[in-house]
C-alpha cells in the first residue's frame, strides 16, 4: 500500500466513526498536542493529558462523563489558581471541555447535536465579541495596535520580516531595546523600536482585515440568515485560521477552533469534515513547520 492509499484508508476509517465520538477524539488529541502549553500554564493540566491518553485508548473512557469531569476540573482549577495571568484562550478551552462533558452520556445523535450547537455558539460569540472589542479600541482604526503587536511580540517576527521589510539585524536591535526596558524600567523609561513605512502600512491593512474577518466569522456562525452567508462560515473560519497561525505560530487557539468547526459538519459533507481534519493536523505541527514553510517561500529570509 502506497502512502496516499494509507492516508486515504485512515481518513475513511476516521470519518466512518460516529461524528460526535470523532469530535471527542479530536478534543483528546488537542489536549495531547498542546500539553506543553497547558503544563507551562499550570502543572495540574498534566492530569488532563493523562485522561486524554486513556480516552484515546478506551472507547468506554472516551464517553465517560466522569473522565471528562476530571479534565474539566483540572483545567478549571488552573483557571482559578492562575486567574490574573490566564489568557483568553484558556477560558475558551474550558468552555469547550465543559461542553464535551455535558454532551457525553447522551445517545450519539443527541451528543452530536449538543456538540455542534455549543461549537457554533462558542465560535460565533468569540469572534463577535473580539470584533466588538477591537472596534471600540481606537488603536485598531489607525493601525497602532497591530503595528505595536508586530514589533513587540516575537511570535510575529515572520510578519515583520516578510510583509514589513525588516531584516534580522532590525529584529535583534528591537529585542535588545525591549530587554533593556524590561531589565531597567527605572533607568529606561521608553524605547523607540525600529520599524518602516511599509510595516506601518501593512499594520493598518492587517488591522482592518482582521477586524472585518472576525466580524464576518462571528456573524456567520451566529445568524442563520442570509443562508448564503451562513453557508460559507466554515470557509471564513479557514481563511482566518490558516494564515494567522502559519505566520504567527500561535496555533493553540486555532486547533480548538478546528475541533469546534468539525463538530458542526453534517455527515454528508465528507470533504468539509476531511478538510477540518487536515487543518487540525497541520495546526498541531504549525509552530514547528510554519517558520520553515514561510522561510522556504520567502527565500529563507525568516530563517533563524
Amino acid at each position: 500500500m502506497n502512502a496516499p492509499s494509507a492516508v486515504s484508508a485512515v481518513a475513511d476509517d476516521l470519518l466512518a466513526q460516529p461524528h460526535g465520538r470523532t469530535t471527542l477524539r479530536l478534543t483528546a488529541l488537542f489536549l495531547l498536542a498542546t500539553t506543553r502549553i497547558f503544563f507551562a500554564w499550570h502543572p495540574i493540566s498534566l492530569l488532563a493529558a493523562v485522561m486524554a491518553v486513556l480516552m484515546l485508548l478506551s472507547p468506554r473512557v472516551l464517553v465517560s462523563r466522569w473522565a471528562w469531569a476530571v479534565v474539566v476540573a483540572a483545567v478549571g482549577y488552573g483557571l482559578v489558581a492562575r486567574w490574573p495571568a490566564s489568557e483568553n484562550n484558556r477560558f475558551l478551552d474550558f468552555y469547550w471541555l465543559l461542553a464535551c462533558c455535558l454532551a457525553v452520556g447522551f445517545p450519539d445523535d443527541e451528543a452530536e447535536s449538543l456538540l455542534a450547537r455549543h461549537g457554533r455558539l462558542l465560535i460565533g460569540l468569540t469572534f463577535a465579541l473580539a470584533a466588538t472589542q477591537k472596534a471600540l479600541r481606537g488603536e485598531y482604526w489607525d493601525g497602532a495596535f497591530m503595528h505595536g503587536l508586530i514589533l513587540w511580540d516575537e511570535r510575529f517576527r515572520s510578519v515583520a520580516m516578510t510583509l514589513g521589510g525588516l531584516d534580522a539585524k532590525d529584529l535583534l536591535a528591537n529585542t535588545q531595546l525591549k530587554n533593556a526596558l524590561t531589565a531597567m524600567p527605572s533607568a529606561v523609561e521608553s524605547v523607540t523600536l525600529i520599524t518602516s513605512d511599509r510595516l506601518r502600512a501593512v499594520a493598518l491593512v492587517l488591522g482592518y482585515f482582521v477586524l472585518t474577518l472576525e466580524a464576518a466569522v462571528g456573524l456567520s456562525f451566529l445568524l442563520p440568515r442570509p443562508r448564503w452567508f451562513a453557508r460559507y462560515r466554515h470557509y471564513l473560519l479557514f481563511l482566518f485560521v490558516l494564515p494567522t497561525y502559519l505566520l504567527a505560530q500561535v496555533s493553540h487557539f486555532g486547533i480548538v477552533l478546528a475541533v469546534m468547526g468539525f463538530a458542526q459538519c453534517p455527515a454528508e459533507r465528507r470533504r468539509l469534515r476531511l478538510a477540518y481534519v487536515l487543518v487540525f493536523v497541520f495546526l498541531c505541527f504549525a509552530d514547528f513547520t510554519g517558520p520553515l514553510l514561510v522561510g522556504s517561500f520567502f527565500g529563507g529570509r525568516v530563517a533563524g
